[in-house]
């Protein structure tokens, strides 16, 4: 206890107050009130802040008495320490501050793990149907109770997702409102918060009443369901918005008095719409890329096919025209006019062969269809038989040439080499006339073989030498088109180069200088042991021959020029027909057809190696890729020639 004056000075301090604020026995005597109490925390009783001696401040309890003696006016100050209390109640808050934060972080922890397992679900596979109906097994019961999912369609109707829930009774009850659910349209009245979701806006409703559910749910019958069976209390629902565009809306209903959503509850709600946005959205692009894929390779293999039997509709001409003009060179008339014409036949009639082959070998090349069977070759002997067939064909006929080959092996497709060389030495008798030099130099270097073809040509302008082997590039074309051609030569050579591990580099000093074409290949040691290569005294045996193949023209001219040479040639129309022959002749060679009406050729061949037949089977068709040559051989043929046949491989093919 303090007695203060009138004027504010301690008159008197008992021992408690002296002890209480470590002050000695006359220390406070007429001190001023404020050594105990500050201006500023002087107010008429209450809780305040003393000072102590020490300058340390002390919580106290403050009562305020007057007194009056002997005629002056006096306060009694009673402190009473309430420091353990200040202490207890600090600690308490402090206890409640920290429980608020441990609950707000368990529910940060919970909101993290529900969004992880969300998040799981959603990835674990493409069919986003069957993920999201497995959204309660994640939220369901410790974020919502009852999980509803609308995704708009393109044709403006909302589909309902069907959700699945762990306990039977929740699952009938979800089934029986998926049946009655009235059908909705995102652009229609059907829902009030249709509008809203369409802004991307969400809408939460603390407290589910009549009203609200009836502005809600247009449909009586199936907003009496609601109402009666599955007792809504609170809702919230959320849209799903995919790059700008609402895609759909989640609703989360909560059924219990203790869960009543908030606003507070937003930001869980949303961020796990905007993942199921995000699923559904990615899984729809993913599907899109999918068929775009599909339709892709249906286009493509649709081409292939298509490519294919053009090659074989145009071969078939092909071949008669080819064969026609072998009869005629062994049976028609031998003056120059004639002569001449029948070599421009077979000249032109091998050119458009040949390009479409490439035409054919080009899709195949491009696309990476194109399987190598890859042996031991001498690109020295690859090159002369090369331009053997070249000038047997008349295509060297106005041209000079210069052969200097080295033997020099490379690991290569016997086909594919020999294309490359033929199709660079085209190259050089498209773009050189008449009467200019074309050389072909093989040999090795360190690690190559080098193939090297030099024209003295056009030659190729600075700005076409980096374009040269690209798809279509051709150089100049006047109206006349004398130099003709696709433009997709030199692009096999450079995909055929570059699949055997090599490259190629076209170079020339500008126009009118002429152009060489050089081709690398890695070199390899050559085979130890070479096969003798066969020989002929140059007489041809007589073969019984049998030609199955239903174009009227080719059969006809194949049956003539076997004929001429001595040969006995029997011929079929179709499938059934050649096989019954067969079987019935049991000819030295059959000539089949691939494409037959009916028994198709492949099934021909197998039938006669189920028979037990056992001569020559040689397919003759329109179809030359490696595919169809694998195809042919699994079915039991012995060869296969594409048309239209050249005269001395169908030759050799008949004397083997």
């Amino acid at each position: 206890m303090v007695v203060v004056d009138s004027k504010g000075f301690i008159a008197l301090a008992n021992t408690q107050a002296r002890t209480l604020l470590g002050y000695a026995c006359d220390e406070l005597s007429g001190a001023r009130i404020e050594r105990l109490v500050p201006e500023s925390q002087r107010r008429s009783g209450g809780e305040l802040v003393a000072r102590q001696k020490d300058g340390s401040e002390l919580p106290v309890d403050v009562i305020l008495s007057p007194l009056t003696f002997e005629g002056a006016a006096f306060t009694i100050v009673t402190l009473r320490d309430v420091s353990t209390r200040t202490r207890a109640e600090t600690q308490r808050e402090q206890l409640i501050r920290e429980q608020a934060a441990r609950r707000e972080a368990e529910r940060s922890a919970e909101r993290a793990k529900l969004l992880a397992d969300a998040s799981k679900l959603l990835g674990s596979s493409r069919d986003y149907e069957r993920t999201l109906g497995e959204l309660p097994s994640v939220l369901v019961p410790a974020f919502t109770d009852w999980v509803v999912i609308h995704l708009a369609r393109r044709d403006g109707q909302v589909h309902r997702i069907k959700i699945r829930y762990a306990d039977p009774e929740r699952q009938q009850l979800a089934d029986e409102l998926e049946r009655v659910a009235p059908r909705m349209e995102w652009s229609g009245p059907s829902h009030a918060a249709i509008p809203l979701l369409g802004e991307g806006r969400s809408l939460v409703v603390p407290d589910l009443d009549t009203a609200v559910l009836a502005a809600m749910i247009t449909d009586p019958a199936y907003r009496r369901l609601v109402t009666d069976r599955l007792q809504p209390r609170s809702m919230m629902l959320v849209p799903l918005v995919a790059r700008e565009v609402t895609i759909g809306a989640i609703m989360l209903v909560s059924t219990r008095a203790d869960r009543r959503y908030t606003d507070a509850d937003l930001p869980l709600a949303e961020d796990l719409a905007s993942r199921i946005a995000l699923a559904v959205d990615a899984a729809r692009l993913f599907r899109m890329a999918e068929r775009a894929e599909a339709d892709a390779r249906a286009a493509n293999d649709a081409k292939d096919v298509f490519l294919a039997m053009l090659a074989h509709e145009l071969r078939n001409p092909l071949g008669a025209i080819v064969s026609a003009v072998s009869v005629l060179h062994k049976t028609g008339a031998q003056d120059a006019t004639a002569t001449r014409a029948r070599d421009i036949i077979k000249r032109q009639a091998s050119h458009l062969a040949h390009m479409v082959d490439d035409l054919l070998d080009l899709t195949r090349v491009m696309t990476g269809k194109a399987a190598l069977a890859p042996q031991k070759l001498d690109v020295a002997e690859t090159a002369v038989h090369a331009v053997a067939a070249l000038r047997a064909a008349g295509a060297l006929d106005h041209h000079r040439t210069e052969l200097s080959v080295n033997p020099v092996w490379v690991s290569a497709d016997r086909t594919r080499l020999h294309q490359v060389i033929t199709n660079l030495l085209t190259n050089a008798i498209k773009y050189t006339p008449e009467d200019g030099l074309i050389r072909v130099h093989v040999g090795p270097d360190e690690r190559d073989a080098v193939l090297r073809v030099t024209d003295t040509g056009i030659g190729i302008a600075a700005e076409l030498l980096p374009r040269v082997f690209d798809l279509f590039t051709q150089g100049e074309r006047p109206l006349d088109r004398r130099q003709g051609g696709l433009g997709i030569g030199l692009t096999l050579v450079k995909r055929l180069v570059e699949q055997h591990g090599g490259g190629v580099e076209a170079r020339s000093a500008g126009p009118g200088t002429g152009a060489e074409f050089l081709v690398r290949l890695p070199r390899v040691e050559p085979p130890s042991v070479r096969s003798p290569a066969p020989s002929t005294d140059g007489t041809a045996a007589r073969r019984r021959i049998l030609i199955v193949e239903d174009n009227d023209d080719v059969r006809d001219m194949l049956r003539t020029a076997l004929s001429i040479v001595g040969h006995d040639v029997h011929e079929a129309a179709d499938g059934e027909r050649g096989l019954e022959a067969a079987l019935r002749l049991r000819p030295d060679v059959a000539l089949i057809d691939l494409g037959l009406p009916g028994l198709d050729g492949y099934e021909v061949a197998r039938r006669l190696r189920a028979a037990g037949h056992r001569d020559r089977l040689v397919a003759v068709t329109g179809y030359g890729q490696a595919e169809d040559r694998r195809r042919s051989a699994d079915a039991g043929f012995d060869a296969h020639l594409v048309k239209p046949v050249d005269d001395a491989e169908l030759a050799r093919i008949v004397q083997e």
